[in-house]
């Protein structure tokens, strides 16, 4: 569990509250900078950059004044070509193939936001979530998120889905004294898991299987079992004691305090998008 000081710091480097003209390392490694970038024959200007240190790539990339306005019928498809003409950039091979569109909204300004999952061969990415945000006239405001490069994996698994919710619930057994009888699993589903992610630090990719074992109101454990050798690689349990706070520039008055609720919305899209990726990991 990290400090109250540490999430605070984590928090506003991340939501680029926090940034200096200058590389800077962060508390969680990220580090923030603002540096032109040209990739492709074009230029990037952000305002902002803040590169995730458990990924390499950005994970949080803010215009201003020069904003990109990509080509595309729609908010998704303007989405993709700007990933696309910057995939150097952003740390993509080929977003087309790479991201899946699972969420797109309006806001009351005429501004449009778009999220892509990230697959790979098909397999969801754990803990990846790109999202592109674009005013009304169609330039790009903000690309935030988390997005891992260079997935080299055996997709086939060596163990199936009953073989890894057998271990699951046996592993949860021995964890809690809680008989076999009593616990329920839910089916097995595969992923890539990035070791390291939500701890804010590099690992090797695996291919899991995300199990969830629970006993309600007690125990609620996700689980993932690599699906070549069978073994436990991580656990997270989803039941939390925590009292989360966001801060905005110094520390005073937070403007989301554990209880309030949820989704926070007393802001921009993208700015709500960014706190509340805040908030969920806060609760990692």
């Amino acid at each position: 569990m990290k400090s109250t000081g540490t999430l605070l710091l984590s928090a506003l480097v991340s939501a680029g509250l926090l940034t200096t003209s200058d590389p800077t390392s962060a508390s969680d490694g990220s580090s923030s900078h603002v540096q032109p970038t040209t990739t492709a024959g074009s230029m990037l200007s952000p305002e902002i950059v803040v590169t995730a240190a458990a990924t390499g790539n950005p994970q949080l990339v803010r215009f201003s004044e020069s904003r990109p306005t990509p080509a595309g019928d729609d908010a998704a498809e303007k989405a993709i070509n700007l990933l696309t003409e910057h995939r150097r950039f952003f740390g993509f091979a080929e977003p087309a193939r790479q991201l899946r569109l699972v969420e797109h909204s309006l806001d009351p300004l005429g501004g449009e936001h778009v999220a892509f999952e990230q697959q790979h061969h098909g397999i969801p990415v754990f803990g990846t979530l790109v999202r592109v945000h674009l005013d009304a006239d169609g330039s790009v405001t903000t690309v935030n998120g988390s997005f891992i490069s260079g997935i080299d994996i055996d997709t086939v698994p060596r163990l199936n889905e009953i073989e890894a919710e057998t271990g699951a619930v046996r592993i949860v057994t021995k964890q809690t004294g809680r008989p076999v009888e009593l616990l329920t699993v839910a089916p097995a589903q595969l992923r890539v898991y990035r070791e390291g992610l939500l701890r804010g630090v590099p690992g090797p990719n695996r291919l899991a299987w995300e199990v969830e074992v629970s006993a309600p109101p007690e125990i609620r454990e996700v689980l993932y079992i690599d699906a070549h050798h069978g073994r436990l690689i991580d656990q997270r349990s989803e039941i939390h004691n925590l009292h989360r706070a966001i801060h905005i520039g110094s520390v005073g008055s937070p403007i989301w305090s554990e209880g309030d609720p949820l989704p926070y919305s007393s802001s921009t899209q993208a700015r709500n998008d960014e706190i509340n990726e805040l908030i969920d990991a806060a609760g990692d």
